[in-house]
């Protein structure tokens, strides 16, 4: 039989004790430690790129107000351009000339014949345009009524009667009207 013998004192083993407790602390915190450094480098790299990338949304939302403010200097001029086009385009509609020419057509009374009928308005001139009507008839009455006809169009400059021609029996004839020019009608 054996027995053991303990020659160390009693402090020795709980200081033992303590020690070995004190090392499987020191194990056990290692990982804590190196895990804790490890998730502070991730957190890092990680806000540095949420940073980065506030950083290139600041520049994208400062390029884009600018692209926006250029987009609508763009439209601002487009429109003026637009504006200018149209402006000077309006003496060269058809449609206004044609209008002019249907109403010199329009209220003719039977017996005045047409022989020229010219209008003309030089481009982009704020002046009226110039009027000539060569034409005929077969009574006086039958001028006045179409003199009358043409004073009452509001689209037509104020024409004048520039001749009149007696024909044949003194009954039909002849008569020249012209647009008045408003430069020298003042």
């Amino acid at each position: 039989m054996t027995t053991d013998v303990d020659f160390l004192p009693a402090s020795y083993r709980g200081g033992t004790v303590r020690r070995r407790e004190r090392r499987e602390r020191l194990w056990l915190a290692i990982p804590v430690v190196v895990a804790s450094i490890a998730v502070d480098v991730v957190l890092r790299i990680r806000v540095a790129g949420v940073r980065e990338m506030a950083r290139l949304a600041r520049e994208h939302a400062t390029f884009g107000t600018r692209l926006n403010e250029e987009a609508q200097e763009l439209a601002t001029k487009a429109a003026t351009i637009r504006a200018e086009i149209e402006s000077l385009a309006k003496p060269l509609d058809a449609r206004r000339m044609t209008r002019l020419v249907d109403e010199l057509l329009a209220d003719r009374p039977d017996g005045v014949a047409l022989h020229e009928l010219s209008v003309h308005q030089q481009p982009w001139s704020s002046a009226a345009p110039t009027i000539d009507v060569a034409a005929h008839c077969a009574d006086p009455e039958a001028l006045k009524v179409y003199l009358a006809a043409l004073r009452s169009a509001d689209t037509l400059p104020q024409l004048s009667c520039e001749r009149t021609d007696a024909q044949g029996d003194g009954k039909a004839f002849a008569f020249a009207l012209k647009a008045k020019d408003p430069r020298r009608a003042r």
